[in-house]
């Protein structure tokens, strides 16, 4: 697709910086408030610039949450065509850089837009019930987080402090950690009831928990980062996603230890595999002989698990993409012609 104009902009909490260039030069440095009314302030000065069409326009901007939510309805009302792009992507092809700004930020992404049109990913919004169960799984997050800030605190008062004074912590925390358990409990309920309404992501959920070892809140986490595979369909890119690919490390024929996995992953989901891989490797199957099979040949435990959780991937995309649910004593038959 060939565009005209290349939209950059910086999102902040209270204002949205932007900067429109067309295939030569700057045309538009502007700044607005980050409410509605801002957006429409946005467009009617987009408006007024000669030829300009949302449709022939990239409009390009970094995640920053719930931040930009008023800038996409916007756009998604205008048919713009939006390229949702992550902060390290455009800070890695800046090179060597000094100072930082709004206005910088804003001119840095329309320049980004511009010299990297053929690469460009355009977004589309997600349904409104995966909108929801994204809401879910995040307050389920700060609850246990909470809940586990809690008890700590309460098992350290326990083991460093006087009598006395751990009573009075246990008198006070006890009831929030109730309280807490109480609401994650509901919440937990809330994700089930939304999943199960919907036919689409029931069906989902029923053959991704097919799998040995995936339990509910791993499958609502999956499909809202997939955003039901439609953004991710292929294992390999989830499991880099997720930060479960090892990559090498050398230099010629300089190898600098062994493979690691990177980084730049979500963590949470990281967690979560991490989590479906050890209760996999306890539960009877064969997943539970590769481990203490690899095992025994000296191969490092952690690696070992790590194998485990890219295996789960696979066959959660196996199953999603052979719409069927998991079978455990599956076999292959190549059928001759």
């Amino acid at each position: 697709m060939e565009f005209f104009h290349f939209l950059g902009i910086d999102v902040s909490k209270d204002t949205i910086d932007v900067e429109l260039r067309d295939q030569q030069e700057a045309l538009v440095k502007c700044q607005f408030k980050n409410t509605k009314k801002g957006m429409k302030e946005m467009g009617k000065k987009m408006a007024s610039q000669t030829e300009f069409d949302w449709v022939k326009t990239l409009v390009c901007l970094e995640y920053t949450g719930i931040y930009v939510n008023h800038l996409l309805q916007y756009l998604v009302d205008e048919k713009a065509c939006i390229w949702i792009e992550r902060p390290l992507q455009i800070k890695n092809t800046l090179g060597m850089v000094r100072g930082k700004s709004d206005k910088v930020d804003a001119h840095r992404i329309a320049d980004y837009a511009f010299r990297y049109q053929d690469q460009v990913r355009l977004w589309k919004p997600s349904r409104p019930v995966i909108a929801k169960l994204k809401k879910l799984t995040a307050i389920r997050r700060q609850l246990i987080k909470t809940k586990d800030q809690l008890s700590k605190s309460l098992k350290e008062s326990k083991s460093f402090e006087i009598k006395e004074i751990y009573t009075l912590a246990k008198d006070m925390t006890k009831p929030l950690i109730k309280q807490v358990e109480k609401k994650l409990a509901e919440v937990d309920n809330l994700i089930a009831t939304t999943i199960s309404e919907d036919e689409r992501l029931k069906q989902l959920d029923a053959k991704i928990t097919s799998v040995t070892g995936i339990g509910k809140v791993t499958s609502a986490a999956v499909i809202v980062t997939t955003n039901e595979f439609k953004d991710i369909q292929e294992p390999k890119k989830y499991a880099c996603y997720s930060g479960i690919v090892p990559y090498p490390n050398s230099s010629g024929s300089s190898k600098r230890g062994r493979e690691k996995v990177s980084h730049l992953a979500n963590k949470k989901i990281k967690t979560l595999l991490h989590l479906c891989a050890m209760s996999a490797i306890k539960s009877e199957g064969e997943l539970k002989i590769y481990y203490e099979k690899k095992v025994a040949e000296g191969k490092n435990k952690m690696s070992v698990i790590n194998a485990v959780r890219n295996k789960l991937v696979h066959r959660i995309f196996a199953v999603i993409r052979e719409e069927r649910r998991y079978e455990k004593n599956y076999e292959f038959c190549l059928v001759k012609p």
